[in-house]
């Protein structure tokens, strides 16, 4: 009877498994094998070569490219985790009515497409924009200031964009911290910071990293903001990718840059699944 009940589970597992290997594992191997091919004349090769990911980290315009990548993607996930643990600590703290009215204020811009917000962006930061008209009329400036396709047009974007992830990430966490633990620290004497460091972020660290980790995570390979907020001149790797494979024609290139990305992201991942790892291990050490 067990072994017919492990057949019947493999035999309704193979269609999910078929669509895995066609959607997933097909086109994963094919873009890898694509970023080892040559490119010259304008033709893909079919010899093997290492050239394209050498150019990447040999060449100084590609490092920096990567480097602003994780540059901006390291500040938008500490102003996510720096904006989003209050917001997510307020809704866990509501009563009433105001919960679900946070929630779903924090969700709504889930709703609205990533380009619609990007153009809206664009808008406010435009030199004819909100904040340019608003720091004229409080004489902070004497003309309008450029804030578009730069390095903090980018990341204040990507906040706005990814800080929904991050809370979400953290209402479970701070959910099921019993608020007893903080009256019963602050009733034995502790300050409201001691019980905040000693005892309530500790037990948040969890949740802290894992939205980190997915904001991080998107932060490294969203393409729309980097390319509507940057611009066709401030490359990051995700538009590096769409610029060699859609206007120069390199796809292997593209590919080596896109597996790039993979692999940072995997790392990110490993990471925090080793120290997901490590907590619960200390945790069994000390029950």
């Amino acid at each position: 009877m067990p072994d017919r009940r492990q057949l019947r589970l493999k035999i309704l597992l193979l269609p999910s498994l078929a669509l895995m290997v066609l959607f997933f594992v097909v086109p994963l191997s094919t873009l890898m094998g694509t970023s080892f091919a040559d490119f010259q004349a304008g033709e893909i090769g079919k010899a093997f070569s290492l050239a394209n990911y050498l150019a990447l980290a040999q060449d100084p315009f590609y490092r920096q490219i990567i480097i602003r990548t994780v540059l901006i993607a390291t500040v938008t996930t500490a102003l996510c985790v720096v904006l989003g643990y209050p917001i997510a600590a307020g809704i866990v703290r509501a009563y009433g009515l105001w919960r679900p009215v946070l929630l779903i204020l924090v969700l709504m811009p889930l709703l609205i497409g990533g380009v619609i917000r990007c153009y809206g962006w664009m808008l406010i930061l435009d030199e004819h924009g909100l904040v340019n008209n608003l720091l004229l009329a409080l004489g902070i400036i004497d003309s309008p200031a450029s804030l578009l396709f730069g390095f903090w047009s980018v990341v204040i974007t990507m906040v706005e964009v990814l800080l929904p992830f991050f809370v979400l990430s953290m209402l479970g966490t701070l959910s099921n911290i019993d608020p007893l633990l903080e009256r019963a620290s602050l009733s034995l004497g502790a300050s409201k910071f001691q019980t905040f460091f000693q005892i309530i972020f500790p037990l948040a660290l969890p949740g802290v990293i894992a939205g980190a980790s997915i904001v991080f995570s998107l932060a490294l390979t969203i393409f729309v903001v980097p390319r509507i907020i940057g611009g066709p001149s401030y490359l990051m790797l995700s538009t590096l990718a769409y610029q060699q494979t859609s206007e120069v024609g390199n796809v292997p290139f593209g590919a080596a840059v896109a597996v790039l990305m993979l692999v940072l992201t995997l790392i990110v991942l490993l990471a925090v699944n080793r120290f997901e790892r490590g907590s619960d291990l200390n945790k069994a050490k000390a029950s």
